[in-house]
């Protein structure tokens, strides 16, 4: 037991001893009065407001250190995460192998927050997780290269540009697919 713990039952025993003096002293007065009806009252009034502050004291002391506890941990996977996302092979995708080894139940839903039109994409863990990890490795949080695309991804990207009216963004995908068919033709001959 530490020095606080010790402080808290004393003054938890102090409390409830004023409290048993004071009400034996109203009692004891009730049935033979002598004139202690009011130091007996305030004994028990005391006692009882000194027992009410060793328990709030106590509860406020545990979620103190509750929050405490919280805070450490929610900082140990912040810095875990930091110098995951720092390290040059394995980036937010090894952080997620590290944290799912072994495989997982559920799955993950990741979603294009730069584009409120794309559709969420559902990867189970386990097998879905080395998926995750290549797409975090490219990069997490940067856009996918057109070189990187295929074709049915640059179509998509070349009507999400055309429906946003961002036509130069639109004639770099048409020349990404141009030079793609051009490529493909020639292999072919």
């Amino acid at each position: 037991m530490n020095v606080k713990t010790i402080i808290i039952l004393l003054a938890g025993l102090f409390g409830t001893a004023l409290t048993v003096l004071g009400t034996y002293l109203l009692i004891d007065n009730l049935i033979q009065p002598k004139g202690y009806f009011f130091e007996g009252l305030v004994l028990t009034g005391l006692g009882i407001a000194l027992d009410i502050m060793v328990i709030i004291a106590s509860s406020i002391g545990n979620t103190i250190v509750m929050f405490s506890d919280i805070l450490k941990k929610q900082t140990e996977i912040h810095n875990e995460v930091i110098s995951q996302a720092q390290k040059p092979s394995g980036g937010m995708g090894g952080f997620l192998e590290n944290l799912m080894k072994g495989g997982g139940q559920g799955s993950v839903v990741i979603k294009d927050l730069d584009d409120p039109d794309s559709e969420p994409t559902e990867f189970p863990l386990g097998d879905g997780i080395q998926h995750i990890s290549e797409i975090m490795r490219g990069g997490f949080g940067k856009k996918k290269e057109f070189q990187d695309m295929n074709i049915e991804e640059l179509e998509k990207e070349l009507a999400k540009a055309v429906k946003k009216d961002d036509f130069e963004k639109a004639d770099e995908i048409k020349k990404e697919i141009q030079s793609r068919d051009k490529s493909n033709d020639d292999k072919k001959s």
